[in-house]
């Protein structure tokens, strides 16, 4: 993304003032992408196979995406892998008891490799979440992971779910290869109203601080983004994220709205997209609070002089991005993206724990 040119064009974009994101068609109907790679790692991927997709292709894209899509509201039922992939991950801790500790929920659904482009297997997929929920616990919350299920029990989703086949989402492929990722990215904004609002973060995104003491939602309930866009004073990514119970469901439908609306001129949207388009509209506090990886991931290491990175900050993304542009082992790739993280948290406890702030 970057030696194309297009994170530095997004950047130069937000600073400016202009409201249109992502796949442009110029004057010869192609596309460019204006996306930069801070965020969602699987949207960049897409966007970056888009941007050689011609729009001659929209309409097979769309039938095959609207196939596709019929195989959400089964998916929890149709893998039968997935049971065994989350059963460790989603086991009840008993030491820990309701009420006393914060939640902090992230939501994942197990779907197939060629459905999602993470450059991960199912085994490290697995592995990443035993990591954040052990990471999160050992910061004082109740990490809790959520579903396809919990999103079917809102009481809108029978009317938000055939809505998202209106929202162009052609993936990896230009063909609507990953539509199902894309779309179960929309549908953890109805689980999370559903299970009462909090805090969520991507399954990627490790804390540097401790637990708040209240359990409820800060900014009295306001939907919060912490993880700002580099360059932007208002533009956020949803890799962390906090609201009540009544603000997801609020954000859930300004999201859907955003994707219709850009139907017409788009061939690729997502929660991300309309995150970042609606940053101007008020919809949302932004808090700079999460550091992208990279600034953390040096190739001297970690030592207690680089403390001050990490102070004031809630937390840091591991995205796919961040492991591009940061320093890892020679040879190491996504797929040794848990061992990467759980490294760096080993050597940043050693340096900085006693300096833990309240994420507060």
């Amino acid at each position: 993304f970057r030696e194309m040119g297009w994170i530095d064009k997004m950047h130069s974009i937000l600073q400016s003032g202009q409201s249109s994101l992502l796949l442009r068609r110029n004057n010869n109907g192609d596309t460019s992408n204006i996306l930069g790679g801070a965020g969602t790692e699987n949207l960049a991927a897409t966007a970056a196979n888009l941007a050689g997709t011609s729009m001659s292709l929209k309409d097979k894209a769309n039938a095959k995406a609207q196939e596709a899509a019929q195989t959400i509201p089964q998916a929890s039922n149709t893998y039968i892998s997935r049971a065994d992939m989350m059963e460790h991950a989603t086991k009840q801790d008993q030491t820990i008891q309701e009420g006393t500790r914060p939640i902090m929920y992230t939501f994942f659904e197990w779907i197939p490799p060629r459905n999602r482009g993470t450059q991960m297997s199912d085994l490290a997929d697995k592995s990443l979440i035993t990591e954040w929920k052990a990471a999160w616990k050992a910061a004082g919350w109740n990490p809790k992971i959520l579903t396809l299920e919990d999103a079917k029990k809102h009481p809108q989703y029978t009317d938000y779910s055939p809505k998202l086949n209106k929202i162009p989402m052609l993936g990896v492929d230009g063909l609507g290869g990953n539509v199902i990722y894309n779309q179960l990215c929309f549908f953890r904004w109805l689980a999370m109203a559903q299970v009462g609002g909090g805090y969520m973060s991507d399954y990627d995104v490790f804390p540097v601080s401790r637990a708040p003491d209240s359990l409820k939602p800060p900014h009295n309930g306001n939907f919060t983004v912490y993880c700002k866009i580099k360059g932007s004073e208002t533009a956020g990514i949803p890799c962390l994220m906090s609201g009540s119970s009544d603000e997801w469901t609020r954000m859930a439908y300004a999201l859907l709205d955003n994707g219709i609306k850009n139907a017409e001129t788009e061939s690729m949207w997502s929660d991300m997209l309309a995150l970042i388009d609606m940053r101007n509209d008020g919809a949302y506090q932004i808090h700079n609070g999460v550091l992208e990886g990279q600034d953390v991931l040096l190739k001297h290491g970690w030592t207690p002089d680089d403390c001050s990175i990490t102070r004031h900050k809630k937390a840091i993304h591991f995205s796919h991005e961040a492991l591009r542009l940061g320093y890892i082992n020679p040879g190491e790739t996504a797929e040794d993206r848990p061992d990467i993280i759980r490294r760096f948290l080993k050597h940043w406890h050693q340096a900085c724990g006693s300096e833990e702030e309240s994420m507060a």
